[in-house]
């Protein structure tokens, strides 16, 4: 499946699709490609309750066209940790002056950070995995060209110098691949490949809502019906009062800032700033 670039469609209904006497197994699959996802649409597997003059439960392939209404969700990339700009934009927005609660400070902070991570990325980050094959070709043009002439010192320095760059760009590179991938083991030599592409349309397809149950036991594909009863769960959910004020000393009793990237260089800011 994976040298191919198929990957499962969600399903809903039996887990096991084959039964004989005590044995229950899944045989079934209904399988997609990367075609699906360029052409815009999404497929959901209905597996049926098992027939008695069946071995193998019934199955319903729907095919949905994916409809993405409204601006994309915001994501963190680690890759910006690494560039030198990163600590002073969070410290400049963190700083602000904001008046309210300590759970709308803390929503505002976050959102005024939005808008220049996503310029810091689109600048400094935007087209990565081109940028990462540029340089690593600049890099080997100019290694075929020290090899013909290896006393030039001036050329000598130069290769050093692509090299380092090719090099930083790779694992910036490697960096959002695995973060896109969701896949903290893949291997340089995955990128790119099938088996790379198929991780990440099976992470998009198992995130991907093609129903939901609403109260009543009717099942909808509507997004404007699908959108609603989240709505009103997150509205209730953060619209409840905490018990006891949140305590700042929690902080310190955490894990150490180094085991998590995201905010290795941000703890210092946030606790002089709550």
């Amino acid at each position: 499946m994976d040298s191919l670039g198929l990957v499962d469609a969600p399903y809903s209904g039996l887990r096991f699709t084959w039964s004989f006497k005590n044995l229950l197994t899944k045989l079934d699959r209904v399988l997609m490609n990367q075609g699906w996802n360029n052409l815009g649409l999404s497929c959901m597997a209905t597996f049926l309750m098992m027939e008695p003059t069946l071995d193998h439960c019934p199955v319903i392939a729907s095919v949905l066209r994916v409809t993405e209404d409204g601006s994309r969700p915001f994501k963190f990339f680690n890759m910006w940790t690494n560039h030198p700009d990163f600590l002073d934009i969070c410290a400049t927005h963190w700083r602000k002056r904001v008046y309210g609660s300590a759970q709308f400070k803390i929503c505002t902070k976050l959102k005024a950070l939005k808008n220049p991570l996503q310029a810091l990325n689109i600048k400094k980050f935007g087209g990565i995995s081109q940028k990462a094959s540029s340089a690593k070709m600049e890099f080997q043009e100019a290694f075929d060209c020290l090899v013909g002439d290896p006393d030039n010192v001036s050329l000598r320095e130069k290769v050093d110098k692509l090299k380092k760059v090719s090099k930083t760009l790779s694992e910036l590179e490697l960096s959002f691949l695995k973060q896109k991938a969701k896949c903290q083991h893949l291997l340089e030599s995955d990128k790119g490949t099938k088996y790379y592409h198929a991780l990440i349309n099976k992470n998009r397809a198992r995130s991907h809502i093609s129903y939901i149950v609403k109260e009543d036991g009717s099942k909808t594909t509507s997004y404007m019906e699908m959108a609603e009863p989240f709505v009103e769960f997150y509205k209730g959910l953060y619209t409840r009062r905490l018990s006891e004020p949140i305590n700042l000393g929690i902080l310190g009793k955490g894990p150490p800032a180094k085991s998590n990237i995201v905010f290795s260089g941000c703890v210092a800011c946030l606790k002089r700033s709550c």
